[in-house]
């Protein structure tokens, strides 16, 4: 019996509560950091592609006209408006497909959960009003690994549906 109990290194046991208490709130940082990166990302391929088609698609336009005035085109400027059609037309695909408008909301909602959950328990509010400052570690624990969980279930639904959607699966 007492050659198992050498075995037990300090990292198996259970941390002392303040450290518990540090540990989680330390998490819960790297989650906030996480999830505002991925939303700030998100963000950015969104507004890229959003403005990249828009601008396409009035440069088409703009210089399909302006071609067109010419009464004679150089063969050498034929190939700008296909060229720039294309280029319009994949970042609206891209636009569609990689659903970078609804993971940027997903991803920010999941960010301020957890904000809104480090708050609580700061304050020892709402549910962590009755409750020791034992349980009250582990409750936050807990609403962490939840909340990570359904962040991490509503990007797989999104997965899934820009898979549904793929002209391949109709």
């Amino acid at each position: 019996m007492k050659e198992a109990e050498k075995n037990i290194s300090h990292e198996q046991l259970p941390s002392p509560l303040p450290k518990q208490a540090d540990d989680a709130l330390h998490f819960c940082d790297e989650l906030i950091h996480d999830f505002k990166a991925r939303a700030d990302r998100h963000k950015r391929i969104f507004k890229l592609l959003k403005y990249a088609s828009v601008s396409l698609a009035i440069l088409v336009t703009v210089i399909s006209t302006l071609l067109s005035a010419l009464t004679t085109t150089p063969k050498e400027y034929l190939w700008i408006v296909p060229a720039l059609s294309g280029l319009a037309a994949l970042c609206t695909t891209l636009l569609s497909t990689t659903n970078s408008q609804e993971r940027w909301v997903q991803s920010r909602g999941v960010q301020q959960q957890f904000e809104a959950e480090r708050f609580l328990y700061l304050q020892q509010a709402s549910r962590y009003a009755t409750l020791d400052q034992e349980a009250s570690a582990r409750l936050f624990s807990e609403r962490l690994m939840e909340i990570w969980s359904e962040g991490h279930h509503g990007w797989a639904q999104s997965i899934v549906r820009v898979v549904n959607e793929l002209p391949s699966n109709r």
